[in-house]
């Protein structure tokens, strides 16, 4: 079993990872929107825009997969975090009562 000190540490990786993946998600999804709204200004747009609007799939493809990415990974960490949170504040607790 886990330290209180070892569980905190371990918490607040998970916590940092868990919020640089919220963070990366929520930039993904704006830029995701940013250029789904391009696409729809090219749409119907001449030969030349055709170029821009393929590149832009590709970009928006792309972004896609990131937000998948990065809902998996929150997917995996969620529950690790959630166990590591409730051990800690079992451990806390338990000390609190030593305490008194």
């Amino acid at each position: 079993m886990d330290s209180i000190t070892e569980l905190k540490q371990r918490l607040q990786t998970q916590q940092i990872e868990r919020e640089t993946l919220i963070v990366d998600n929520k930039d993904n999804f704006q830029r995701k929107a940013q250029i789904e709204l391009e696409l729809q200004d090219l749409q119907g747009e001449t030969t030349q825009r055709d170029v821009k609007r393929d590149e832009l799939k590709k970009e928006l493809a792309k972004y896609d997969k990131l937000v998948v990415e990065s809902e998996q990974k929150l997917a995996k960490i969620n529950p690790e975090y959630d166990i590591i949170r409730r051990q800690e504040e079992q451990k806390t607790a338990q000390y609190v009562e030593l305490l008194f």
